[in-house]
């Protein structure tokens, strides 16, 4: 169900933040790690999944916010 998607989609992302480690761009990995963190962690946007109320959409683009804001 959508649950597993979004966890998939979250793997995901982590998975692409390995392989910008593996491909030496520890820069653009952690920026990716940290707009993860900050969205769920600071911004407090999660899906419900997460225990809270955003959209799939919703947490996409306060992640991509993130991730363009540093």
């Amino acid at each position: 169900g959508m649950c597993h998607r979004r966890l998939v989609a979250f793997a995901l992302m982590l998975a692409a933040a390995m392989m910008l480690d593996h491909v030496k761009r520890k820069d653009l990995a952690d920026r990716l790690r940290r707009a993860i963190d900050a969205t769920l962690n600071i911004d407090m946007v999660r899906t419900g999944d997460l225990g809270g109320k955003a959209s799939t959409s919703e947490f996409t683009r306060a992640l991509v916010s993130r991730i363009r804001n540093g």
